[in-house]
């Protein structure tokens, strides 16, 4: 009993306590407190301290015996489970609170015991209505509802499944929070919009960008009505929208976002705040699918001073900046290879680190990585990242995500560098498949990373002497090219002019019919 009377003592104190637990930054952490707090149950023997790691645990007698003892009702359950569930909820910062590198560790580490909470309690529910259904009374049976705080619980438990690469069981616990919140509120509530766009950076995640961007256009739409086209929000979400409509092949478009958002957010927050930086980092993208590749390492290389500044070295925004100019340098070439080089090293280590080697950011990096490398001539080295990389994101994304596809056509452009043509088309064959791109092309358009693998297996026919396959894909890709961005605006972008050269060139081959002078194409 002594065991039990502490327990619920200790229990009642930390969740009652909102000096030691809380929601947000401006109430004060009581350290002395907490301390006290864990020193007694230290006492008790109901948790160790680790030297090592200096962290405490529960002893696995005492876990086992909380949780498994027989005597312990469903009702019981139910209450610690939630206790259990408000104690990791609050715990929890959402963002703008504690953005900082320590949070983001803190939620990753959350992982397991979140899965866990969410699993018991899955399976008590499920327990109490089936003793609901055999349970004889002429009362009503009350229904549990899914309320403000369980909505806040669900938002925060999706945060941590996102950060540790769980986008689908994030998804579902996001619906259920928007669906909620939007029925109560309306999307003119900052809530429902937050949530909306939560939601929508999911799908992202995912590359399910037309869901993502159908969501970003409404919540941008609520922004401008309720808010002004000039307010902070408004200017955030646009940037948001530009970097979905990159992603859709939407350039024109995205660009005009991008630089709008910039340029109000400069007045608002000045060029060093952290929201100005990310806008700045994705107009760096858009400037490198317009070939311009200067100007993205130009964007990429400010976004990565300033986010090392404000949000440390090490945090997942100024990585992905970092690994965004080593593409840069990639495409520019030459010298600033070995820079590429260091970069995506770096930021392969530190997701390796702080993610595990199968997280999708991690897996990004790992391609990346090996895209360098062959840039650098390790094409052996390459292809074995590589090929250790695709099964896993096969696994974890599925074979149609649109990481797993790029890899696959990166793989075989490496292939295609080691002249083992046959294996390349084969994979250049089956990725461009157009089915394998609807949740991200527009429905009269195709998406820039199908075009990308079409015109690496242009390049590939060519060097390989197929002159005539080559020629077919080339006026595949000249419609295809036609509808980037619709409205014809894809007949504007360089790369229209640059298959309409090439073209040329291999009409010109296909005339010499010695086969002897089969050109071989540069392999960007």
């Amino acid at each position: 009993m002594l065991l039990v009377r502490s327990i619920v003592r200790w229990t009642r104190l930390i969740l009652k306590s909102s000096l030691v637990l809380r929601d947000n930054e401006e109430e004060r952490f009581d350290e002395d407190r907490l301390m006290d707090a864990l020193d007694q149950l230290s006492q008790l023997s109901l948790i160790n301290y680790q030297d090592a790691t200096e962290s405490y645990s529960m002893h696995p007698l005492v876990h086992t015996w909380v949780r498994e003892r027989p005597q312990m009702s469903t009702c019981e359950q139910a209450l610690w489970c939630q206790a259990a569930a408000t104690t990791l909820s609050r715990s929890i910062l959402l963002p703008p609170l504690d953005i900082t590198e320590s949070a983001e560790s803190l939620r990753r580490h959350l992982l397991p015991h979140v899965n866990h909470v969410l699993d018991f309690q899955s399976k008590v529910q499920s327990r109490i209505s089936e003793n609901q259904k055999i349970r004889k009374s002429i009362w009503p049976v009350t229904v549990s509802t899914f309320g403000r705080m369980q909505a806040l619980e669900a938002a925060k438990f999706s945060l941590v499944n996102v950060q540790n690469g769980y986008f689908a069981e994030a998804e579902i616990l996001q619906v259920k929070v928007r669906d909620f919140v939007c029925a109560r509120l309306g999307m003119e509530h900052a809530a429902a919009r937050k949530i909306t766009l939560f939601l929508a950076g999911t799908y992202s995640l995912q590359m399910r960008m037309n869901k993502a961007a159908g969501l970003q256009e409404e919540v941008l739409q609520a922004c401008k009505t309720h808010l002004g086209p000039d307010h902070l929000e408004t200017l955030k979400v646009m940037d948001t929208l530009g970097a979905s409509r990159c992603f859709q092949g939407r350039f024109k478009e995205a660009r005009e976002l991008h630089e709008k958002a910039i340029e109000g957010m400069i007045k608002s927050l000045g060029p060093d705040h952290e929201d100005t930086l990310l806008a700045v980092d994705n107009l760096g993208r858009v400037m490198w699918r317009y070939f311009k590749y200067a100007e993205a390492r130009d964007l990429h290389a400010k976004a990565v001073d300033g986010m090392t500044k404000t949000l440390g070295p090490a945090h997942e925004k100024t990585l992905v900046a970092k690994e965004c100019l080593a593409i840069a340098y990639l495409s520019i070439g030459g010298d600033v290879l070995g820079t590429a080089h260091d970069l995506m090293v770096e930021v392969l280590e530190e997701r390796k680190t702080k993610l595990g080697e199968e997280q999708p950011w991690t897996l990004l990096a790992i391609c990346n990585l090996a895209r360098v490398k062959s840039g650098l001539e390790d094409h052996v080295e390459a292809e074995r990242l590589m090929r250790a990389a695709l099964p896993i994101a096969q696994r974890n994304l599925g074979e149609n995500h649109f990481g797993t596809l790029a890899g696959t056509t990166h793989l075989a452009q490496v292939l295609v560098r080691q002249c083992r043509y046959e294996e390349a088309e084969t994979m250049f064959t089956d990725v461009i498949q157009r089915q394998r791109y609807e949740s991200a092309a527009r429905e009269d358009g195709e998406h820039p990373d199908r075009i990308l693998a079409m015109w690496y297996l242009l390049q590939c026919y060519q060097t390989h002497g197929k002159i005539a396959d080559a020629i077919r894909v080339c006026d595949e890709l000249v419609t295809a090219v036609s509808t980037i961005g619709g409205q014809g605006l894809g007949l504007l972008h360089p790369f229209a002019k640059k298959l309409q050269v090439r073209r040329e060139e291999l009409i010109a081959l296909e005339v010499d019919t010695d086969g002897t002078s089969v050109m071989e194409p540069a392999v960007t």
